[in-house]
């Protein structure tokens, strides 16, 4: 979805506008409304419609504009990772996530909600704050990359690899992760929420301070 459509969709809804001032604003989705959200959530529908559409032609030029846009969002913020933060939505079944964030004025944060990354190799990029709510991406290599903050939520990740990669504060809730890899990812604080994890592999993960409330055969956390 592109930045035009999502502030559109928005207005109807009478929600925050897509880059709200740092902090965000009051009235984001509190624990309480998320699982009222996710309650709701059509998976099936996401995914088919993601499933649908054509891995996106520009998309190197569009990681290349997303790695401005984070240069920019890192010289507002002090540097890496950035502050910002995601204010997820349901409209209709579908779920959507908008960014919250300081005003950056080169590149565009990556936005690919919906969208079909099956088999695509992401391996090694930086990918910090992207939004890539309910994806659709069998087999997706994102082995050491960082993701730092990315929103996954509601995506279709079965056999997906994470290897190496970062993932601190990223939100996998309610992603199919069937057969995933996490092996020596770094996961502190992310979140698998209510996730399905059958089958993954957590070796040598860092799972400090990540959630895996009511996830699907959640990994051994040490004490």
């Amino acid at each position: 979805m592109q930045r035009a459509d999502a502030e559109a969709l928005l207005a109807a809804f009478d929600e925050h506008p897509l880059s709200g001032p740092w902090p965000a604003p009051e009235g984001e989705c509190t624990k309480d409304q998320d699982e009222q959200r996710a309650g709701v959530i059509d998976s099936a529908l996401t995914w088919r419609m993601a499933a649908n559409n054509d891995v996106p032609p520009n998309l190197d030029d569009r990681l290349r504009a997303h790695a401005k846009y984070l240069a920019g969002l890192h010289a507002r913020s002090g540097g890496p990772p950035g502050q910002a933060s995601w204010v997820l939505l349901e409209v209709s079944g579908i779920p959507m996530a908008l960014l919250q964030a300081p005003k950056v004025d080169q590149g565009e944060a990556l936005a690919l909600q919906l969208a079909n990354l099956a088999g695509c190799d992401l391996s090694g990029r930086v990918l910090s704050w992207v939004g890539l709510v309910g994806l659709y991406a069998p087999g997706l290599d994102c082995s050491a990359a960082v993701l730092y903050g990315a929103a996954l939520t509601d995506a279709q990740l079965e056999g997906a690899c994470f290897r190496g990669a970062d993932l601190r504060e990223a939100d996998l809730s309610r992603a199919r992760l069937v057969d995933a890899c996490f092996a020596g990812a770094d996961l502190r604080d992310a979140d698998f929420e209510r996730a399905d994890l059958s089958g993954a592999d957590f070796s040598g993960a860092d799972l400090r301070g990540a959630s895996f409330l009511d996830a699907i055969q959640p990994p051994s956390q040490p004490n």
